[in-house]
């Protein structure tokens, strides 16, 4: 039997007829259940995170060997301007080359959800690791980071943003924030 996850806290939900989680309250209804092949070909693993227009899960690609991805589903207006408006943003990030930006793999439209399937980066997100990382990969929580990882990070920032707002139209982010920012468990 699949097992449906909040969207905001993560909570495993076994009642399939359940339209809040029983944790956080949060609506769960428009989230996909673990096992959900979408487009009939991304297999839902998990999900990652929840915002006010939509969910983003691991994912893996059925026709690519169950590659990891990220699979962002965002619910679309019923207007041809919000179509026209995903396709346009989804073809400007399918272009983008960066060795710090994932890449996108496909786009796609199913029912009222636009969907994007990008790479899949294993590691924290900035916010998470905030604290001070030991000699053995463990973070000591409350702990400020060293100036100078402080400065590597904010130098790496830069120079993607720099690469992004070159670009013709300039591509522009519009969320930067730590939770948005992922150091790669491999590459640190």
């Amino acid at each position: 039997m699949a097992t449906s996850i909040c969207p905001s806290c993560r909570a495993p939900v076994s009642n399939q007829l359940a339209r809040n989680c029983t944790q956080c309250g949060a609506s769960i209804e428009a989230a996909f259940t673990v096992g959900t092949l979408v487009a009939g070909q991304y297999s839902i693993v998990r999900v990652i995170g929840a915002g006010g227009s939509g969910q983003i899960y691991l994912a893996e690609d059925t026709r690519t060997f169950n590659r990891r991805c990220v699979l962002k589903r965002t619910l679309l207006g019923s207007s041809p301007a919000d179509h026209a408006r995903f396709a346009s943003e989804a073809q400007t990030l399918t272009k983008l080359r960066h060795p710090q930006v994932p890449q996108v793999y496909a786009f796609f439209e199913e029912g009222d959800s636009a969907y994007i399937a990008m790479e899949y980066i294993a590691g924290r997100d900035l916010e998470q690791g905030l604290s001070q990382q030991l000699a053995d990969g463990t973070f000591l929580p409350g702990q400020a980071r060293s100036l100078p990882q402080v400065l590597h990070d904010g130098i790496t920032v830069c120079s993607i943003l720099e690469h992004l707002h070159s670009r013709t139209p300039p591509v522009i982010h519009c969320d930067i924030k730590p939770a948005n920012l992922i150091r790669a468990s491999e590459s640190n």
